[in-house]
């Protein structure tokens, strides 16, 4: 049986974040930008891991190969970083590089675009987590909701899938449902979560960020 140690905690801060229009890692809420809240949550319920596109080399300027200037950076370097092993292919490129570098056989994964995440929530994936991989060996674990909708960026991934990341980005192929329908998949519903289904609210736009704060 696998205890919560078994999965570590993966946050998501690459992504151009071409509908809001700048980085939403940096955006703040409550005067505390969302990569903060949602690590401070995370770091709770196991080693945290922060997945980044690129990290600036020695001699370079932030601000050139990054959304983040050195000010950001040397808050980020304070944690364990994952720079992609592909670059510029969503979601799917910061997973798989997770796969590929941490040490933990299973991970949590959340955006950076959801602030209202809470170890609540984690933890009960952690738990449930625990309690199906005692029975049978599963590939990943999913909130799905009552039409349907995977939430593919914040649920726990097994290392198994490793292969079919790897082929199908080779095949330009990132539509992560798909790839999760045609394997070993728990689903918990979201209504089953009570409060704590708060931590699936998301902003993407500027408009959903006004509204925010």
């Amino acid at each position: 049986m696998q205890n919560n140690k078994d999965v570590a905690m993966l946050l998501l801060m690459g992504g151009k974040s071409s509908r809001m229009g700048t980085s939403k890692a940096v955006l703040t809420y409550e005067g505390i930008p969302f990569w903060k809240r949602i690590a401070t949550e995370m770091k709770e319920c196991g080693p945290l891991y922060l997945s980044v596109a690129r990290i600036p080399r020695e001699g370079e300027v932030p601000e050139e190969v990054s959304p983040w200037d050195d000010n950001v950076w040397k808050q980020l370097h304070e944690h364990r970083l994952i720079e992609d092993v592909v670059e510029a292919v969503g979601p799917m490129g910061g997973i798989l590089s997770a796969m590929e570098q941490i040490t933990e056989d299973a991970f949590f994964v959340c955006a950076c675009d959801m602030p209202f995440m809470n170890r609540e929530y984690i933890k009960i994936l952690q738990e449930t987590w625990q309690r199906i991989m005692a029975e049978e060996e599963w590939d990943a674990l999913m909130v799905r909701n009552a039409d349907g909708r995977i939430y593919t960026t914040t649920g726990i991934y097994s290392k198994s899938l490793a292969e079919q990341f790897r082929q199908r980005i080779a095949e330009g192929n990132y539509r992560m449902m798909a790839l999760l329908r045609e394997n070993r998949v728990y689903y918990l519903e979201e209504e089953s979560l009570g409060e704590a289904k708060k931590a699936l609210e998301n902003v993407n736009t500027m408009e959903e960020y006004k509204k925010l704060v």
